[in-house]
């Protein structure tokens, strides 16, 4: 990693390239290990919820608010849906804000 926090990869060709990581923040410390990947499927983001923020969400809520393009921002690697754990803290907090 480099002093701007994105982790270089290098490439087949040698060349070094940035690739964007994300960063899990320091509180997730008493998480357990496989929940702190930068990068969570849907079981582990269900869990995550619960552990983190004491939100319980089924696994099929998320599958269905990743239908409806609703819930928190989630990329894919084929057709497995990935959370970056970045994302699913600022839906959160954009959730908290939107009930206030």
């Amino acid at each position: 990693m480099n002093t701007t926090g994105i982790a270089t990869v290098p490439p087949a060709s040698g060349k070094s390239a940035p690739a964007q990581v994300a960063a899990i923040p320091a509180e997730t410390s008493t998480l357990p290990p496989h929940l702190r990947r930068p990068r969570l499927r849907r079981p582990q983001t269900a869990e995550y919820l619960l552990a983190r923020h004491g939100i319980v969400l089924a696994v099929s809520t998320l599958a269905k608010w990743g239908s409806l393009g609703t819930g928190p921002k989630y990329g894919t690697i084929g057709r497995t849906p990935y959370y970056a754990v970045t994302d699913i803290d600022a839906w959160v907090a954009s959730q908290l804000e939107a009930a206030s």
